[in-house]
């Protein structure tokens, strides 16, 4: 079996030439244009039956990215195992607009940043290594994420300047923060329940359900925030497409006067809020 030939066979099975490719070349620890450049390559045995056991997996629904353990965000690459949430594109808006804002506001001054339900530990790292002047504490609920998120701060050297802990939202948090960003799971066991398959049955339920409606870990949040004075100037967090509505609801009964505002994806769908205090 060549490399054309298993190509072929998996690209047929998946109806996907992407995915194929992709797992063929993390099986032969090459990249994708090796499998161009080398199609007429024998493929030893054991690499063959890895790359088929991969190609039914991918079918059945597992992700990629967990079969390959690496996710690209924000021009970073990041390990990713099951006991994370597989970072998503969309998220990059959050991190764009934080990064405005410490370029805007804190040029020439420390930054202080909190990042709520870290998960891999993307949205810390990608800030730590744009943002020169900015100190992170990156907390989340589970170990098991932060045995994740630790592995990727290190890989991209920044273990001196994001500090981690374990911590139920700001249960365990006694400092106070400049910016506080919150990507919590805000999919609904009854309302808003918008959820593909591979994603419900791969992906970590702690990192994907946020209670009936999906903003109660939100609202706990918030009512935790404004409890502990936490923050100096504003937080963001993202949301579902069909939440709008109801995160306004939150932010005017827990912060009835500050300023907030509410962005849209490159898809035009609600994403993510910004607001003041």
């Amino acid at each position: 079996m060549n490399i054309k030939e298993a190509q072929k066979e998996g690209r047929n099975f998946l109806g996907d030439l992407l995915a194929a490719d992709v797992l063929l070349a993390y099986v032969l620890n090459k990249n994708k244009e090796y499998l161009l450049t080398h199609s007429e390559d024998d493929i030893d045995a054991e690499k063959y039956e890895k790359y088929v056991s991969m190609v039914r997996r991918h079918h059945q629904g597992m992700p990629i990215s967990y079969l390959t353990g690496v996710k690209e965000f924000f021009g970073l690459e990041f390990f990713v195992n099951n006991n994370v949430l597989i970072p998503r594109p969309e998220t990059e808006l959050i991190v764009e607009k934080i990064i405005e804002l410490a370029n805007r506001d804190y040029l020439n001054k420390e930054i202080k940043i909190l990042d709520v339900g870290t998960g891999s530990g993307n949205i810390a790292v990608s800030l730590g290594l744009n943002i020169k002047n900015s100190t992170i504490t990156a907390v989340d609920i589970s170990k098991e994420a932060l045995d994740v998120a630790v592995i990727n701060i290190k890989k991209h050297g920044l273990i001196n300047k994001i500090k981690i802990l374990k911590s139920d939202l700001l249960s365990e948090v006694n400092e106070k923060y400049d910016i506080i960003v919150a990507n919590l799971p805000y999919i609904g066991r009854k309302e808003n329940n918008f959820i593909a398959y591979e994603v419900e049955n791969f992906e970590p339920h702690v990192a994907l359900f946020g209670g009936n409606d999906g903003l109660e870990l939100y609202e706990k949040l918030f009512a935790q925030i404004k409890l502990k004075n936490c923050l100096n100037d504003c937080f963001l967090g993202e949301i579902g497409f069909s939440q709008k509505q109801d995160l306004e609801t939150l932010i005017k009964k827990y912060f009835p006067i500050s300023k907030y505002e509410v962005f849209q994806d490159l898809a035009g769908f609600d994403r993510y809020f910004v607001v003041n205090c």
